[in-house]
């Protein structure tokens, strides 16, 4: 194995093993990111926002020095990447309307990828990120941290099941489907009648289609439609 100028082998696993664990770190403070985001604002918040020049800080980080952001890595700026929403940071409470989150992170850290019973979820419009046992698929979110309601129940959008198909073989190819995309992202739909502070009934229900990537292109379950599974809804 040849060592370049600095001496350093190419995939050594020690150095590899060296720069995740960094990867994984808040270079200013050197806090493990998590992808937990704390309701106390007396409790820090360790999320991983991507800077404009590539690098990675923790939210309590960026939020102690949003009157003028910099990068800890090249101390160049960091404005906001967000700029449709609003060009600063000093009135704004939630720095995803200024930030994208590291995804990159989230899925590689052994802390925050999710068990072998759960997903993380992740929401295109509403910024929000958790995670989500597999078996209350039909309950899912439990919580979006920005909803005055917290609490509500969803259905997946636009699709029903095949009642030629038994719901636990359904529910047991959904999760099979999951496990192979722990990382999923979430495009919420409202009902045209939508009432959060009604008694849930399924004709209220929020809809959610699940994504494998941000970019919208592929449904997580599009091999259950294919396979008649799940069906349109007409």
């Amino acid at each position: 194995m040849i060592a370049d100028d600095s001496g350093i082998k190419p995939f050594d696993p020690k150095f590899v093993a060296s720069n995740l664990q960094n990867l994984l770190r808040c270079p200013k403070c050197s806090k493990c990111f998590t992808y937990l985001y704390n309701t106390n604002s007396e409790e820090d918040n360790h999320r991983p926002f991507l800077l404009g020049c590539g690098h990675t800080l923790c939210e309590s980080c960026l939020w102690n020095d949003r009157l003028d952001p910099k990068c800890a890595v090249c101390h160049s700026p960091a404005p906001p990447t967000i700029v449709a929403k609003r060009s600063d940071c000093k009135s704004v409470a939630n720095l995803r309307d200024l930030y994208e989150l590291n995804y990159h992170v989230l899925g590689i850290s052994p802390i925050l990828s999710p068990t072998s019973e759960q997903v993380t979820v992740f929401y295109i419009d509403f910024h929000d990120t958790e995670k989500v046992s597999f078996n209350h698929l039909k309950v899912m979110p439990s919580q979006l941290f920005m909803f005055p309601l917290r609490s509500f129940c969803v259905k997946l959008h636009g699709i029903k099941r095949n009642k030629s198909f038994k719901e636990k073989s359904v529910r047991q190819a959904l999760q099979a489907c999951l496990c192979q995309h722990p990382l999923v992202f979430a495009r919420v739909h409202y009902p045209l009648n939508y009432y959060p502070n009604r008694p849930n009934c399924d004709a209220d229900l929020i809809e959610v289609e699940l994504y494998e990537n941000r970019h919208e292109k592929k449904l997580v379950y599009q091999s259950l439609c294919e396979n008649w599974m799940f069906l349109k809804k007409s």
